[in-house]
């Protein structure tokens, strides 16, 4: 019976971390947002001590993220993505590409047929370009995203990244 029970767990856990989202944004439906690359992003990052990211948003289902995966796919792609909690269900995805990124938010939702991907629709992004050759992704963004479903309520995400760079 206990072994039971840690084998439910482990699969339990490890489903949870393997559904974080990972999937690539598809860059032609979110609008291009031009990035202004930095020699030396001032501000102050104290945050990454314990997260990689400081953000505030408003989405359905979100109440918060403290980390985000940024992953390079190659030598001027990254793919990055907030992770989920039992309390947020919403991931922003960043995919960013030579001196464009794609921004999207994924709603997971835990309702029926709720789940959807909301595009850019305007934003600003600025990372810092030597710390991004050293294996850091150091960022400031702001997102403005399409609400189909109200579009008197706006979505957005706004914040800072401070993270190391993942190799795939």
């Amino acid at each position: 019976m206990k072994n039971s029970i840690l084998i439910f767990g482990f699969i339990f856990f490890s489903s949870y971390l393997l559904g974080q989202n990972t999937k690539e944004t598809v860059m032609s439906a979110s609008l291009p947002i031009s990035i202004k690359w930095a020699d030396h992003l001032s501000g102050n990052f104290s945050f990454h001590l314990f997260h990689s990211i400081e953000c505030e948003a408003w989405c359905y289902e979100y109440n918060g993220t403290d980390f985000i995966e940024v992953n390079r796919l190659s030598k001027d792609r990254f793919h990055c993505y907030t992770l989920e909690s039992p309390s947020t269900h919403c991931s922003l995805v960043l995919d960013i590409l030579r001196d464009s990124c794609y921004a999207t938010i994924d709603l997971n939702s835990v309702s029926p047929g709720g789940s959807v991907t909301f595009y850019c629709i305007k934003g600003t992004i600025t990372i810092d370009q030597k710390l991004l050759k050293k294996g850091k992704m150091k960022a400031v963004f702001s997102f403005d995203f399409e609400n189909k479903e109200n579009p008197e309520q706006p979505i957005y995400w706004k914040g800072k990244i401070y993270s190391g760079i993942n190799r795939n």
